[in-house]
This record gives C-alpha cells, sequence and structure tokens, in this order.
C-alpha cells in the first residue's frame, strides 16, 4: 500500500516518514462534536494522534500501520463522516464554503451545487480516472470567499447565474444556475477524454472548454480573502500553526462546542477551524498547540508542509523554518515551505517559496516549489540575511 506521489485518502493511505498517512472528507466541512471526539480518541489509539488541516478544507492524519488504518477506515464510516465504498469516497472533492448556512452574505445556491456535485461524483463511476487531487470548489463570497483555494473547476454563482472557471485559465463561462452541475459534469468528461492528465492546468482550457459546449469570456475576478479568525459571521476562527493540532486539541475544541457553540465544528482550507454558535473565544488553553487568535499573526502567512521526520521525502525541518522566518522578515503575501520540490501544502504560486534539498535550502521567488531557484541549497541563516537585507534596502 505504498503509494508515494499519489493523494492519499481514507481507504488509500499513502506511506510516510512517521508511517502512512491519510485523510477524512466530511461533508461540508463539517463534524460533531461526539464524532469528533471518537474520531480524536481512534487518531490517539490508532495513529500518533497528530492532525493537520490540507488547503482542501480536509483532515489528515498521521502515524499508522497498513492494518490499523483500516481499522480507522471503518470506525470513520460507522461515524457517518465517510461513504463506506472507497471508489466513491476518492471521488468526494468538491469544496464547500466553511461559514455554509451561516453567512447571510453567501450565495443561497451554494449548497445545492455542492450537494450535486458531491453526490453525483460519488456515485458515477464515469470519473473514476479522476486523479485523488482532482478537485472543485464553490465559492459563494461573503466574509470568507473561496476564489483564491487552489482547484481544478472553480464555481462562483451569483445573480446572474455561475461563473466557471479553469485552473490554468485567465477565462471563465458563464451558465444559469440550474445549468451549472451539467456543466461542471460535462467539463470533467473533456477533461478525462482528453487524455491521461491529473489536473486541469496540465489540460488546454480552450479545448476543454469547447469539448464542454460552453464559450468562455469574463475574467473571473478573485476576491480578497480575510483570514479565517477570530469573531465571523455565524462562528469563531481558530487558527492552527501550520494548520497541525493533536488529538487532545480536537478533544478539547469539542468540549468547547457542546458547551459554549452549536455543538459542531468546522473544517476550512484555511489552516483554522471554526466553531459556529460562538462569536468571542473565552479563556482556552489548548494542551498542545498554540492557537492562532490575531488576524495579524504572522504565522498565518506561513504554509507549510509537515517536513522532517515526519515526511520521507523531506530532508529539512520545515516547521522551525516557517517560525524563524515568520519571526524575522517582512514579506508580502504567503511564505511557503517545503520539505521537497512537490510542494503539497501549496500547489499554486507564492511570493516566496523555500524548498529543502539535500538538507539545505532552495529560495524560489514568485513562483511553486519545483520554479526556478534564486539561491539554490544555502544554509537557512544564508537565505534570511538575504532576504533582510534585500527589504532593507542594503541589496
Amino acid at each position: 500500500m505504498n503509494r508515494r506521489g499519489w493523494c492519499p485518502s481514507l481507504f488509500a493511505p499513502m506511506q510516510s516518514g512517521d508511517g502512512m498517512l491519510l485523510r477524512v472528507k466530511p461533508r461540508l466541512g463539517v463534524i460533531p462534536a461526539p464524532e469528533a471526539r471518537a474520531l480524536a480518541d481512534a487518531a490517539r489509539q490508532l495513529g500518533n494522534g497528530m492532525l493537520g488541516l490540507t488547503n482542501r478544507g480536509n483532515l489528515q492524519l498521521r502515524g499508522f500501520t497498513e492494518e490499523s488504518a483500516a481499522e480507522f477506515a471503518r470506525i470513520i464510516v460507522a461515524l457517518g463522516l465517510a461513504n463506506p465504498d472507497p471508489a466513491s469516497e476518492a471521488r468526494r472533492n468538491v469544496a464547500a464554503p466553511p461559514l455554509i448556512g451561516l453567512d447571510p452574505a453567501l450565495h443561497p445556491g451554494c449548497f445545492d451545487l455542492v450537494r450535486r456535485l458531491d453526490d453525483t461524483l460519488a456515485r458515477r463511476t464515469e470519473f473514476a480516472p479522476l486523479h485523488g487531487k482532482f478537485g472543485i470548489v464553490v465559492d459563494g463570497g461573503g466574509a470568507l470567499p473561496m476564489s483564491d483555494v487552489a482547484c481544478d473547476i472553480l464555481l462562483q454563482p451569483d445573480r446572474d447565474g455561475v461563473l466557471i472557471s479553469l485552473d490554468g485559465s485567465v477565462m471563465a463561462a458563464r451558465v444559469k444556475q440550474d445549468e451549472a452541475v451539467d456543466a461542471t459534469l460535462n467539463l470533467i468528461r473533456a477533461f478525462i477524454a482528453a487524455g491521461p492528465l491529473r489536473r486541469m492546468r496540465e489540460a488546454n482550457a480552450d479545448a476543454i472548454f469547447a469539448a464542454a459546449g460552453l464559450s468562455p469570456a469574463a475574467m473571473r475576478l478573485l476576491r480578497p480573502a480575510r483570514p479565517a479568525i477570530g469573531a465571523l459571521p455565524g462562528a469563531f476562527g481558530l487558527g492552527l500553526p501550520f494548520g497541525l493540532l493533536q488529538a487532545a486539541d480536537l478533544e478539547a475544541l469539542a468540549d468547547l462546542a457542546e458547551m459554549r457553540g452549536d455543538s459542531t465544528l468546522r473544517l476550512t482550507p484555511f489552516r483554522a477551524l471554526l466553531i459556529p454558535g460562538i462569536t468571542a473565544l473565552p479563556r482556552l488553553a489548548l494542551p498542545a498547540t498554540k492557537a492562532i487568535t490575531d488576524p495579524g499573526d504572522p504565522l498565518l502567512r506561513v504554509q507549510a508542509c509537515p517536513g522532517a521526520p515526519y515526511c520521507a521525502s523531506a530532508s529539512v525541518n520545515t516547521q522551525e523554518a516557517g517560525v524563524l522566518v515568520a519571526a524575522e522578515l517582512t514579506w508580502q503575501g504567503v511564505l511557503h515551505v517545503s520539505g521537497c520540490k512537490k510542494g503539497c501544502a501549496r500547489p499554486t504560486r507564492s511570493p516566496l517559496t523555500l524548498v529543502g534539498d539535500a538538507g539545505a535550502w532552495t529560495l524560489v521567488r514568485n513562483g511553486r516549489a519545483d520554479g526556478t531557484a534564486e539561491l539554490y541549497r544555502q544554509p537557512l541563516t544564508t537565505i534570511v540575511q538575504h532576504l533582510a537585507a534585500e527589504t532593507s534596502g542594503v541589496r
């Protein structure tokens, strides 16, 4: 079951440096408090108790063996947090707005789009060829827009219908609200027919639109996103450094959700977890993780993969590097710290990307982890000095 290079799922774990890792994808990102506690207990008993929020708004868990991963999957299905059919579960890659049902500013058509797409992809075997990383995002605006979340197909409902855009294209096609699901499925069919491709950015977007019978025109406009931290419409956002927490943290948050909130937790693709039903956070000491409650905390702009020793592909400690650079430097936008060139934590371009390479660091500017290096295989201190000199005007 060593699936290195594949995107892990609940039923298809991937071997890593600390055992097998797998993912849980609760519908709409919602986990009721009792199920959250049961999940945390199973993660501690069967894995190593480390959990992480992915940039898809999924929950990633680590430290399993082949046998314990299978037992964990059985528990998750029994809790109602996954489809019992492995193939159907693998195709469920539709990300919903985290504040769906809470934020009155969200477009009311979001729920129907997410539900119908999720159900259809899970049910129809014709979509089995899709790669595990192929994903769809529904962005309804509101306080936490999803337009900048990495995906292959982006749907943006508005008062005039639904804008549909593809990764790798600056164009978008507009369709009627009741035509959006069929149009999206036709785009996926065209993508599958185009050949053995993994992601939409590898395809010819114009050809995909044409094959689906769509005529793209208007450029999609990105809505600036605010941090998913602090008081939000109907919920409170709690940031997690690098999106990581321990099983005990999840249990503590589940208790808080029952005592003060609506007894649920919500996952986000923004390295933050939402507690619906509260707008202010009472005194809370998470057992193992320093939660972020300040929207201006520089760590919120750092996206890092687990790195060494957790990932066998990494030779560097990404989290220590992220903390160091966040404390020492000022930059605009996201800093991506990747343990290797795969760039799992952030597949899109970043203003600055630090990439681990044979125990040293490579600096990529305005690119992805596999982009052209500005500095190659240097100590972290050298790269920090290089960037610090630039921002201070020395260079």
